[in-house]
């Protein structure tokens, strides 16, 4: 028998408004009401948690890190807000903090300003070794502004922060830094104080600023005791925007935030605080990179990881230069495009990066072991992974998903698993009894053969449009023959426009019957930053069903049944396997599927001595799944090591075996039972 298994896939966008980068999005009031919520939470305005701090889709909180992004929202859009809402909240300007002592470090390049005593005061600022009234925690932050502002402006080569000296509060060339008791969550925060200063860039473009750390860290559950690696990824963070603000302080949130933890990562490796958030960005792959939500912008730095890895560490800096030389905007996926080209020597694009960075997502966690040579993040079998509950599992044929059912469409610049599982049912082996012997009223089966249920799928895709970008789709492959193993299959790219495609020209034939499970990976990719609207999707729908040819008498309505041992007699000193292996045919249906087997039969086989007594119990049961989450279906045999229940080896001889086949491990109904004779000779 053959099964045709059709797979059709639609894809289409819907309509919708999309912000414009240059600055004028139409804001709803939610809208507003959010971004001056978030602004005066972070600034110590407000108490309440903002509504921009609650998960959209299970409505927790968000643990939150960095205080920029809701300073960048509120200067970028407050000529939009609504003058009834700015009176009724009332947001106040942040000035520059007035604090007790401040401290030069050693490098000469950060001026720390602290207090010894009240809510702000530094963490332990009563110790002071060295007498010099500079407590220990300032001295050694000094040390790290210091290590962080050389490698970040020395080693990497970014060009060095705006000189505040014509900013109120400003002064020198020093980078200011001021310690602060921060809410809930939040370890620093970044000032753009461009409108501020005289002689500034008029864009906004490059601008002067000020930072904000927490006091002691001592809020933050994984820092308790130890504020000093808190600090030390915070100020290779804030730091990182004084890079930032040098360069393009016009790009949008999220490049600031998955490049600046990209930063922590690069001066302390670790500390791995991103540990703490990648789950954010795993457990909704379908979400575009674009996304600003107060948690997702941190975790997507396994972006830029996966740039740097691919690319080098330069990379980072390049889009960043790219972007500022273009002028004021939101120019980083178009450069990012750019710079992949330049460094793969013309051999890759942001589409065919963003497919293998969809691709390399999939080998983390506990599936890291599983990826193939050459294939995922040199630290994945530490990161958070896709959980199934993220993808697309599909485990029953025939099937039709319409897109409104689908809740797995992915955003632009984001990607969709479809896990095409328990393939196993559609490629059932299983023993079929080809000769009985009929005695009375008993028969038995004499002969069996391994009979492989052919099965072939195949599949069409229907693409729809993405503005100014391409889909890609790869193909991942769990082996029958390897289970704890993936190959990798292909990778195909059609274009954002509506197309029709068969899987085999795209892949080449795919012989599907020798896969457990299958995996399609199709990410939507545009260079356009307003392609990308939060909430909007790009839709999939699709259809399996059955086209089966014509399946043979013989594999219809089989009856349960328990065949002869093999081998019998069993010659020990001529067996590679010393085991000798009771069959059962499990039955099938009136299209020659197999039924109550699919559930997991459970096998007993109790063994005694010609004499009565007993030896032992062999049991076998296919219940349960495998790590890629399929049901385990297979040949249905269990295998005899001729020990007894103590584990040694029994004598020569022949020996009585009950053999009984039951539908599940609870042994409620029972399929088949034989009894039947087996000899040894060793």
């Amino acid at each position: 028998m053959k099964n045709l298994i059709c797979l059709t896939v639609v894809m289409a966008a819907f309509g919708f408004v999309v912000a414009d980068v240059s600055g004028n999005e139409i804001l709803s009031m939610d809208r507003q009401r959010a971004i001056i919520e978030n602004y005066m939470y972070v600034t110590g305005q407000r108490s309440d948690l903002p509504t921009l701090a609650i998960d959209d889709e299970d409505h927790k909180h968000f643990p939150g890190k960095c205080g920029t992004p809701a300073i960048l929202e509120f200067q970028r859009y407050r000529d939009q807000l609504d003058d009834g809402l700015l009176k009724s909240y009332n947001p106040m300007a942040t000035a520059r903090p007035l604090m007790d002592y401040y401290y030069d470090s050693p490098g000469g390049r950060i001026k720390l300003h602290y207090n010894k005593t009240g809510d702000h005061a530094c963490y332990q600022s009563n110790i002071d070794s060295d007498g010099d009234g500079v407590p220990n925690y300032i001295e050694s932050l000094g040390l790290i502004a210091d290590h962080c502002y050389d490698e970040i402006f020395g080693t990497f080569g970014y060009p060095t922060p705006v000189v505040d000296t014509a900013c109120p509060g400003g002064g020198d060339d020093r980078v200011d830094i001021y310690l602060r008791a921060l809410t809930l969550g939040y370890y620093g925060l970044t000032y753009n104080q461009s409108e501020d200063c005289a002689g500034s860039d008029p864009t906004y473009r490059r601008a002067p600023c000020w930072i904000v750390i927490d006091h002691d860290f001592q809020h933050l559950p994984a820092y308790v005791g130890i504020p000093l690696e808190a600090a030390k990824v915070t100020l290779a963070h804030e730091i990182f925007h004084a890079a930032h603000f040098a360069m393009d302080a016009t790009e949008p949130i999220e490049w600031f935030e998955m490049t600046a933890v990209w930063m922590e990562e690069q001066i302390y490796d670790h500390i791995n605080d991103f540990y703490l958030l990648d789950e954010y960005f795993f457990n909704l792959p379908r979400r575009s990179l674009q996304l600003v939500n107060g948690a997702h912008e941190y975790a997507s730095v396994i972006w830029p990881k996966y740039l740097s890895y691919n690319y080098g560490t330069d990379i980072i800096k390049d889009i960043w230069l790219l972007a500022a030389d273009i002028g004021p905007g939101w120019h980083y996926l178009q450069m990012t495009d750019s710079a992949i080209f330049v460094a793969s020597g013309g051999e890759d694009s942001l589409v065919t990066a963003m497919s293998e960075f969809a691709l390399w997502n999939y080998f983390t966690g506990p599936y890291a072991d599983l990826a193939p040579n050459d294939i995922g993040y040199p630290e994945k079998a530490e990161l958070a992974f896709i959980p199934h509950d993220s993808m697309d599992v599909q485990r029953e044929f025939p099937l039709t998903v319409t897109a409104d059912a689908n809740w797995f469409k992915p955003e632009v610049n984001a990607s969709t698993y479809i896990h095409l599982t328990d393939l196993d049912r559609l490629q059932t082996q299983y023993w079929e009894c080809t000769a009985w012997s009929v005695d009375g009223l008993d028969s038995t089966c004499t002969d069996s053969v391994l009979v492989v249920d052919d099965t072939l799928l195949t599949m069409w895709v229907y693409t729809g449009t993405i503005s100014s970008g391409v889909w890609g789709i790869s193909v991942v492959g769990q082996l029958v023959s390897e289970p704890d193993s993936l190959v990798v299959l292909g990778t195909a790219y059609v274009p954002g426009i509506i197309s029709t495609y068969y899987v085999d020209l795209l892949f080449g034939e795919i012989d599907f019957r020798k896969y457990q499970s299958i995996t399609f990976i199709f990410t939507a990719t545009s260079i356009n930053p307003a392609a990308y609207h939060a909430g909007e999707t790009k839709n999939i729908a699709y259809v399996i069903y059955d086209n089966s040819g014509e399946i043979p008498e013989s594999w219809k309505n089989r009856r349960a049944a328990v065949l002869t041992p093999y081998p019998n007699p069993a010659v020990v000193s001529e067996l590679a396997d010393a085991e000798i292996k009771f069959r059962f045919q499990v039955p099938t249906d009136s299209i020659g599927f197999t039924v109550d087997a699919l559930a997991g039969a459970f096998i007993t086989v109790d063994l005694y001595t010609v004499a009565g007594e007993y030896v032992a119990l062999v049991e076998g049961s296919y219940l349960g799944e495998d790590r890629l989450g399929n049901s385990r279906v297979g040949v249905y045999e269990a295998g005899w090591d001729m020990k007894n229940q103590t584990g040694r080896d029994v004598a020569s001889g022949v020996y009585l075996a009950y053999a009984r086949l039951f539908t599940d491990v609870e042994r409620e109904v029972l399929l088949a039972e034989s009894h039947q004779k087996v000899v040894i000779i060793r």
